[in-house]
């Protein structure tokens, strides 16, 4: 009678290496990228521009004031607001001018700073100019500016 076949060491050792890969590539293919839900075009990711910007004369220059925006043009809720960009622009040159980069950093809080403000120090006094504020996620996604009514920066005191 012969005796019953039993694999070698060798041949159970590769059998045993190929189920390990084998479920090892169903594990990987399973976990995916990590991203839930499918992939939003880069023009749905791009913030929503702040919804007011108010102006006005401080004794240190033109206080410039704003509100956070909620989401971003394609309706989700904006998670990942970086800062915001204020220039100005006056009539004269109709150049812009960088007046701040303004920071965002409660991304981790649950109560999140509802409106920001920046001061502009050099605002030429006399000239009619306009505030942007533009948002910018981390990825450098920048919304539309958002525009404060034209202003003439006057110095308290001097004007009636």
């Amino acid at each position: 009678m012969n005796a019953p076949h039993v694999p070698s060491a060798s041949r159970r050792h590769r059998t045993g290496r190929v189920v390990a890969v084998a479920g090892l590539l169903v594990l990987g293919l399973s976990a995916g990228c990590g991203r839930v839900g499918s992939p939003r075009p880069p023009e749905f990711v791009v913030p929503l521009p702040p919804p007011t910007v108010a102006v006005e004369n401080t004794a240190e220059g033109v206080k410039i004031t704003w509100k956070r925006p909620k989401e971003y043009l394609g309706g989700d809720a904006l998670d990942d607001l970086a800062g915001f960009r204020v220039e100005r622009v006056c009539r004269h040159d109709a150049a812009r001018t960088l007046v701040a980069v303004v920071p965002v950093e409660d991304q981790q809080r649950f109560q999140k700073t509802a409106s920001f403000s920046a001061v502009d120090t050099d605002a030429p006094p006399g000239e009619t100019c306009r505030y942007q504020v533009f948002a910018f996620t981390f990825d450098e996604y920048t919304s539309p500016p958002a525009e404060s009514q034209d202003f003439i920066r006057s110095f308290p005191g001097s004007m009636p």
